[in-house]
C-alpha cells in the first residue's frame, strides 16, 4: 500500500500482487494457502459493507432524482450486453454450451456465471468516484451519483441473473420462482433499507456527545446483519442494496441536520474504517489467484473473451448516456468507469 507509490504504481494494484505473492511464491505459499476461506469471504463481506455506506452516504439525493432514468439505463443495458456478447463469444471461442455460455467458467470446483463477470467492482469504482467527488470533479452534474448508484443496481442484476440462470442449467427449483426472485431482491432490500435508514436518521438524539460514532455503529451493525443476513436466506442480491439504501436515506436526514457532503462526521468514521479494510480486501483477493494452476492457452482465451466483451460494454455504456447532459469526455470518463469487474 505505501511501497506502491513510490515505484509509480497504484496502491489498489500493490494490495493485490501482495496476495498474489502471498499465494505463489515458494516460501511464502504457504501463507495463502493456510487463510480460511471461509474467514477470507467475511472480511470480504465486512469490507463490502464499508463500501457501500460511503456509496450511499455519497449519493447526492437531487442529482439521482433529475438522472433516475440514466441510472436505470446505465445500470442494466451494459450489463446484458456484456453479457450476451460472452455467451456468443464464449460458445464459438471456447466451445461452451450455449447455457453454459452464461457461465464463463474456468475452476473445475466452482462454476462463475457470466452474470457475476459482468457486474462492476464497487470497490474500485466507488472510492475513487468519492475521491473525485470531494475534489470537485463532475459535481455540479451528478456524475458521481450517477455511477455510484447505477453501479450498485448493476450488481443486484447480475446476482439475480446469476440465480436464474444457474436454476435453468442445474434444474434448482422451478423457474417462475428463479425469475421472480429478483424482483423480490430488489423488494426487500429496499424495504429493509428504509426502515433501518429511517431508524438511523432519527436515532440515537443529534445533542448525544458521541452521536456521529453511535449513528456509524448502527449502520455498520444493520449492514453487516443485511449483507450476511440475505446470503443466509439466499437473497444476496438484496444485502447490498439494503445497505446502499439505508446509508442514502440516512444521508437524507443527516443533510437536513445541518451535515454537508464534506463535513459528516459519519461519513468520516467510514473513511478510516475503509482505510482498516482495503488492504485487507485487496490483499485477499489476491490470494484467491493462484498462477501455478492456470494454463497459458485458458489464460490467452479468457482475456480474448474478455477484451471483446469490454470493447462492447465500453461502446454500449457510451452510447446509453446520451441525453443525461453531459459532454463527449464525460461520457467516455463513464464508460472506462464501468470496466472494473467484481469478484
Amino acid at each position: 500500500m505505501f511501497a506502491s507509490p513510490a515505484c509509480g504504481l497504484p496502491p489498489l494494484l500493490g494490495m493485490l500482487l501482495s496476495g498474489i505473492a502471498l499465494r505463489s511464491f515458494p516460501g511464502i505459499r504457504i501463507i495463502g494457502e493456510s487463510l480460511n476461506p471461509n474467514w477470507s469471504a467475511s472480511i470480504r463481506n465486512v469490507a463490502l459493507v464499508v463500501i457501500l455506506l460511503r456509496a450511499g452516504l455519497g449519493l447526492d439525493p437531487k442529482a439521482l432524482k433529475a438522472m433516475s432514468l440514466v441510472v436505470f439505463r446505465l445500470a442494466c443495458v451494459p450489463c446484458l450486453v456484456e453479457t450476451t456478447v460472452v455467451a456468443v463469444v464464449s460458445h464459438f471461442l471456447l466451445g461452451f454450451p450455449w447455457l453454459w455460455g452464461f457461465m464463463l467458467g474456468y475452476d473445475a470446483d466452482m462454476l462463475s456465471l457470466l452474470f457475476i463477470l459482468a457486474a462492476v467492482s464497487p470497490a474500485v469504482v466507488v472510492p475513487c468516484l468519492l475521491q473525485l467527488s470531494q475534489q470537485g470533479y463532475g459535481v455540479d452534474k451528478g456524475i458521481p451519483t450517477l455511477v455510484i448508484a447505477a453501479a450498485s443496481i448493476d450488481d443486484v442484476i447480475a446476482i439475480s441473473g446469476f440465480g436464474v440462470m444457474l436454476g435453468m442449467t442445474f434444474s434448482e427449483g422451478s423457474l417462475a420462482w428463479q425469475i421472480l426472485h429478483g424482483p423480490l431482491e430488489v423488494l426487500i432490500g429496499l424495504s429493509y433499507g428504509a426502515v433501518m435508514g429511517f431508524i438511523c436518521w432519527i436515532l440515537p438524539n443529534k445533542h448525544h456527545q458521541s452521536c456521529s460514532l453511535l449513528q456509524f455503529a448502527m449502520l455498520f451493525t444493520a449492514g453487516l446483519l443485511a449483507l450476511f443476513g440475505s446470503q443466509r436466506i439466499e437473497f444476496g442480491g438484496a444485502g447490498a442494496l439494503a445497505v446502499l439504501s439505508m446509508a442514502f436515506i440516512a444521508g437524507v436526514g443527516f443533510r437536513r441536520q445541518g451535515w454537508g457532503d464534506d463535513d459528516n462526521p459519519v461519513g468520516q468514521h467510514c473513511n478510516v474504517a475503509w482505510g482498516y479494510l482495503q488492504p485487507m480486501l485487496f490483499a485477499l483477493i489476491g490470494t484467491e489467484i493462484q498462477i501455478l494452476s492456470l494454463e497459458l492457452d485458458t489464460i490467452g482465451l479468457g482475456v480474448a473473451t474478455l477484451c471483446i466483451s469490454l470493447t462492447c460494454r465500453v461502446v454500449t455504456t457510451f452510447f446509453v448516456v446520451l441525453g443525461s447532459g453531459l459532454n463527449i469526455r464525460e461520457r467516455f470518463f463513464v464508460a472506462l468507469a464501468w470496466l472494473p469487474k467484481a469478484t
